[in-house]
């Protein structure tokens, strides 16, 4: 496990990613070796979805939804919605598609009914297609049929279909549960629309048929070749897009800075006043005094704390002169552009709730600080175990680490104690952009854009 030191964002707070390679990190994995169709449905929104077997095999979107796929029980990402009639997914089928001498096809699907035809994939005229059809899953190759009892209306489950030449089988989340067989040799070729469809069949451009696909559909894969028991295993395991390999352990620091400076400007009936606090807080939240401090120009007594309230990091500084007399309070947060700000002195009275205030940070005394020991999964998934501690507030707790890299995107939720903390972002460049989510209890939250050094990275 490598652990690389901290660094400061603008935002004040420190997070580093440490991995071992990005080698073991390939992106947009498709699936087992000849797979010619690999849609993970993930594009969230548009007309088309991308094939990410590197063949091209983009298909067209018509009327299904990208919908978030909780509570599928492995993943998070999108999948496709069909939820009415002429709903499918076309894909031109070129060479790798049409005329196979044998193939896989497979799907996660969680259908509304199992009832009447509904059609999961399809290749022109039933060259080859899964469906389910009144209770059972349908495997077809030119006209030979295998099927099975399918009884999971709105579960989500695995199923797949698998032709070497001479045989067909089928599997129901990774389990073998019927073999025929069906010496039909090459199949096809496709009949002249060269069509291949996802939630339907060619009914799809017609009226008066109900051959409709209801319910959700992800994770679509058509692979050349038969796969063998363990393959189709491997398959339903490995999320399309996911990352096949050794898990990688990695560390990161996040800490809640304290203040190493204040300046504001009070806007009051007699003038503007300007307020400045060279000062500190040690690691146990009590003040240093680090420089010159003044009030309108005048020399200050300054006191102040600071402390976790209710698990947000605050600070409080009260500026007192006597020549002439004056008294400055600031409140707020080292990570914040604004604080409430009162002042009381010869130029009038001023109570400022939210006013800009100049800070500078400072993370060698963070207010708070929260280790990670986390993995990053073969799959993108992320956990571990969480520390939170602060001198300030005497405590020390433990907690978890969840999350997930899928292909560009980044999502981490700590929870530790009273604090959660959430990141969603999108990698840009050499970083990962994104919100940053600090959920304070019984009801608040507080959101900050944020950015986090690509991880993967070697």
């Amino acid at each position: 496990m490598r652990r690389s030191r901290p660094i400061a964002t603008r935002l004040g707070v420190v997070a580093l990613l440490a991995l071992a390679s990005r080698a073991a990190l390939a992106q947009d994995f498709p699936g087992p070796d000849d797979t010619v169709v690999a849609y993970a449905f993930d594009e969230g929104g548009g007309t088309f979805v991308t094939d990410l077997s590197g063949n091209a095999n983009d298909g067209v979107v018509r009327g299904p939804r990208f919908v978030k796929d909780e509570p599928f029980p492995s993943k998070t990402g999108r999948c496709l919605e069909f939820s009415a009639p002429n709903h499918a997914v076309d894909i031109a089928a070129d060479a790798t598609l049409d005329a196979p001498t044998a193939l896989t096809l497979s799907a996660w699907i969680k259908p509304d009914s199992v009832d009447g035809v509904r059609y999961i994939l399809w290749g022109s005229d039933d060259v080859y297609s899964l469906a389910l059809r009144d209770g059972v899953l349908r495997f077809t190759i030119e006209g030979v049929v295998l099927d099975v009892p399918f009884d999971a209306a709105g579960r989500w489950t695995h199923v797949a279909g698998t032709y070497d030449g001479a045989t067909m089988s089928t599997y129901v989340n990774g389990e073998p549960v019927a073999t025929r067989a069906a010496a039909r040799g090459q199949l096809g070729p496709l009949d002249f629309r060269k069509l291949v469809r996802v939630g339907n069949d060619e009914t799809a451009d017609l009226t008066g048929f109900d051959r409709d696909f209801g319910g959700r559909i992800d994770d679509v894969r058509i692979v050349a070749r038969a796969l063998s028991p363990a393959e189709v295993l491997e398959d339903l395991a490995t999320r399309i897009g996911s990352v096949p390999g050794t898990p990688v352990a990695f560390e990161v620091d996040l800490a809640f800075p304290s203040v190493s400076a204040v300046s504001t400007t009070i806007p009051t009936a007699g003038g503007d006043v300007e307020v400045v606090a060279n000062v500190r807080f040690d690691a146990r939240g009590k003040l240093v005094v680090d420089g010159a401090c003044t009030v309108d120009g005048a020399p200050a007594q300054v006191s102040g704390k600071a402390k976790l309230v209710r698990g947000e990091p605050t600070y409080v500084l009260k500026l007192k002169t006597s020549a002439p007399a004056a008294v400055v309070k600031i409140k707020g947060s080292p990570t914040s552009p604004t604080a409430l700000v009162v002042y009381k002195g010869p130029r009038g009275k001023a109570k400022l709730p939210d006013h800009p205030v100049a800070v500078a940070t400072d993370v060698e005394n963070p207010i708070a600080a929260i280790s990670l020991r986390a993995e990053l999964s073969g799959n993108g998934r992320i956990g571990g175990t969480a520390l939170i501690s602060s001198d300030v507030a005497g405590i020390t707790l433990t907690g978890t680490v969840t999350g997930s890299l899928r292909g560009d995107a980044l999502a981490l939720t700590v929870a530790v104690g009273p604090w959660k903390l959430t990141f969603s972002g999108t990698r840009v460049g050499a970083e990962f952009v994104g919100t940053l989510k600090l959920v304070i209890p019984p009801d608040r939250s507080k959101d900050t854009q944020f950015r986090i050094p690509d991880f993967t990275a070697e």
